[in-house]
C-alpha cells in the first residue's frame, strides 16, 4: 500500500472525486479480525516470510525463488518478479 499523511484526504468519501483522492474510515473491530485471519493462513505467513526477506538489506544479490506453504501443506516455489514499482512508501 502507498501511504500518504491523514491531512491529504478528502473530507468524506464522496467528496474523493480525482484519481489519488481517498478517505479513510477505520474498523477496528474488522481490522483486528482480518489481521487474526491472516496469520492463521499458512499462504499468507510464508508470503509475509519471503516479503521480510526481500526488504532486507541483503550482503548480496536476492534469489529469485522463495519456497512457500500452501494452505494444505504442501511446499510450493514462488517466483519474484523483475518489475519495478516507483511510489511514496
Amino acid at each position: 500500500m502507498f501511504q500518504r499523511h491523514v491531512s491529504e484526504q478528502s473530507e468524506t468519501l464522496l467528496s474523493a472525486t480525482a484519481p489519488g483522492d481517498f478517505h479513510v474510515h477505520p474498523n477496528v473491530p474488522l481490522t483486528f479480525a482480518e489481521r487474526n485471519s491472516f496469520f492463521e493462513d499458512r499462504v499468507c505467513v510464508g508470503l509475509l516470510a519471503a516479503c521480510v526477506d526481500w526488504y532486507q538489506a541483503p550482503p548480496g544479490r536476492i534469489a529469485k525463488n522463495h519456497r512457500v506453504t500452501d494452505s494444505g501443506g504442501v511446499e510450493r516455489v514462488a517466483r519474484l518478479s523483475p518489475v519495478r514499482i516507483t511510489g511514496a512508501w
